[in-house]
């Protein structure tokens, strides 16, 4: 495909997944709670110290338990055990994210996309994403090899580079798997996928 259709067929797998994400809006409790038990049943989670994380959005797979901290690395941990959690937050249009560790009494704030995020004091630096260990990423489809369909802004695009030690895991319903993406030669795949079926190393 020439950049033309593959800007055509992005735009209408966008549009179709954002549909089917409607569709099964009611199953998104259930379904996001079997991705939280793949996830800290995981060993990257159970080994990780510093999680990049993000707020979900409506449709987008609840991931708000590990950012409460409702679930532990296990049933005996204790809070010391606890990833330090960070959240995204947008800078401009065109630069990587900036992530700031969330804390339950913490300022959120709306942006204007819609996303929920940080709202740093004026002293507050971003957290050094070269030392982020896991992060997890939200799409909107992906296939096995680990090539993700954002929402077109590019900003994870942008930051993944930044992230060089960290492990990419793709956080997504089951149905946002699809035979096979279009890859942009900025792209970086990600390494594996969590979903309501399971885990899915890539490539899968």
């Amino acid at each position: 495909m020439n950049g033309e259709d593959v800007g055509a067929f992005k735009k209408a797998l966008r549009q179709a997944m954002m549909k089917k994400r409607q569709a099964h809006l009611s199953e998104r409790p259930s379904r996001s709670e079997r991705i939280i038990q793949h996830i800290v049943l995981s060993s990257i989670w159970q080994t990780s110290r510093v999680v990049a994380l993000f707020y979900p959005m409506p449709e987008e797979v609840d991931v708000s338990p590990l950012l409460t901290g409702a679930v532990l690395r296990s049933d005996t941990s204790h809070d010391s055990d606890k990833p330090l959690i960070l959240l995204p937050k947008i800078k401009t249009r065109d630069t990587a994210l900036d992530f700031y560790p969330y804390h339950a009494q913490g300022a959120l704030k709306r942006h204007r996309f819609g996303l929920i995020e940080p709202n740093p004091g004026p002293d507050e630096a971003p957290y050094p994403l070269h030392d982020v260990d896991l992060v997890l990423i939200p799409l909107l489809a992906v296939d096995c090899h680990g090539t993700r369909l954002g929402y077109g802004g590019g900003y994870y695009d942008r930051t993944l580079p930044l992230m060089k030690r960290a492990f990419r895991l793709g956080v997504a319903f089951h149905y946002q798997l699809v035979p096979e993406l279009p890859r942009a030669p900025w792209d970086i795949p990600l390494q594996a996928v969590v979903t309501d079926d399971g885990w899915f190393e890539i490539p899968c």
